[in-house]
């Protein structure tokens, strides 16, 4: 009599649990690596206020005031002459593995394009493939200064001109690039010059 007593007792409980842990089971995983392709430019320039809502899609975010781009494993595959365009004074917040692709034939075809100063940082990384120039800093009227720090990890394969280009531009401002802490700059393959600075290339803390 008590031993059907106690089966009684706990056999609803148990039901219970193991329908909550077969509903469980059915929910989609926790949100964690951007799992969407961006297949259009990443153009920062057109934004005018803070944009959040495709970090979990496609594992991006742009603060409007500090005119910062994080980047958490993103995948851009593009057509377009510019795959990443960036205002004069960006940071750029590198999380995870990164991947910047073009398919555009035109000559100078880039990966990222600064219109001025821009910071490299963070403990991830980005990878840019099949494009003309890897990172090209064009400034007219301002300063053209790349800093990679931290641990950030740069990385140009197959650039069918410059890895790395800071032209010289209007007016009489400086165009440097400079890696420091522990960042790392690699570049693989490239059919032009590894790096193009028109003034001068610093290395520090490396």
């Amino acid at each position: 009599m008590n031993t059907k007593q106690k089966s009684k007792k706990w056999s609803k409980p148990l039901s219970v649990l193991l329908m909550l842990t077969l509903a469980l089971s059915m929910l989609p995983a926790a949100a964690g690596a951007a799992s969407e392709k961006r297949a259009a430019a990443l153009d920062c320039t057109i934004f005018s206020n803070d944009v959040e809502n495709y970090l979990a899609t496609q594992g991006w975010s742009w603060n409007y005031a500090s005119k910062t781009l994080t980047l958490n494993d993103v995948d851009i595959d593009t057509s377009d002459f510019s795959a990443v365009i960036l205002p004069h004074g960006a940071t750029v917040v590198l999380s995870g593995d990164n991947l910047i692709a073009s398919t555009n034939e035109a000559r100078y075809s880039n990966g990222i394009y600064c219109k001025g100063d821009a910071t490299f940082k963070g403990d991830g990384s980005v990878t840019i493939k099949g494009v003309a120039l890897g990172i090209i800093c064009e400034a007219n009227g301002n300063s053209g200064n790349i800093v990679v720090s931290e641990n950030a990890r740069i990385t140009v394969e197959d650039a069918k001109s410059t890895a790395i280009s800071i032209p010289i531009g209007e007016g009489s401002f400086s165009r440097t690039l400079t890696i420091r802490d522990n960042a790392r700059v690699n570049v693989n393959n490239a059919a032009g010059s590894a790096i193009s600075v028109s003034d001068y290339v610093t290395i520090q803390d490396n």
